[in-house]
């Protein structure tokens, strides 16, 4: 048998419609054996994509352990952080009223030191006020008797022995 192949017109076709080039193939399957091939194939196929998804979903898994895992840890840290911030909240917060109470007696014994301060002030004051009201008595009457002296000296000699006295006592003042 010959056939037309358009270069050079003709060719020559074997019984079962091969040419001279290609190997001999096997008689064609029958029709079931090709659906359970097919279906077997698809099986396959499906199985593989099973494995894979299984694959992908241990890997999720894994990855969902991890990061639960993970956010236990920041959890605990967190806590841990929260108990450590109340503790110190809770220590300045007693060092802090302990200093006010500190505070507060200091002002009351300043203001204690401040008022015992004006009352001796105000003592001295009154202190002062009367040692120069005496020293001032003094200074009249020691210059009254050195006048009276002075008179009775011309009346009476005797006198003037006490008058050296009044000028010694004038002096020391």
């Amino acid at each position: 048998m010959q056939a037309h192949n358009g270069m050079n017109g003709l060719r020559r076709i074997d019984d079962h419609g091969r040419n001279g080039n290609e190997p001999p193939t096997t008689p064609p399957t029958p029709l079931f054996e090709r659906l359970v091939t097919e279906e077997v194939q698809e099986l396959k196929s499906c199985l593989r994509m099973i494995e894979n998804q299984q694959r992908r979903l241990d890997e999720l898994e894994r990855i969902h352990i991890d990061l639960e895992s993970r956010l236990e840890l920041e959890s605990r840290g967190r806590s841990q952080l929260e108990t450590t911030l109340e503790e110190r909240e809770r220590e300045w917060a007693a060092k802090f009223q302990q200093l006010e109470a500190d505070r507060d007696h200091w002002k009351h014994l300043k203001e204690q030191e401040e008022s015992k301060t004006k009352r001796l002030m105000l003592q001295l004051n009154r202190k002062d006020q009367d040692i120069h009201r005496m020293l001032q008595r003094k200074v009249t009457c020691v210059y009254k008797d050195a006048n009276r002296l002075t008179i009775s000296a011309v009346l009476t000699p005797c006198v003037v022995t006490d008058y050296s006295m009044i000028k010694e006592e004038n002096r020391q003042i």
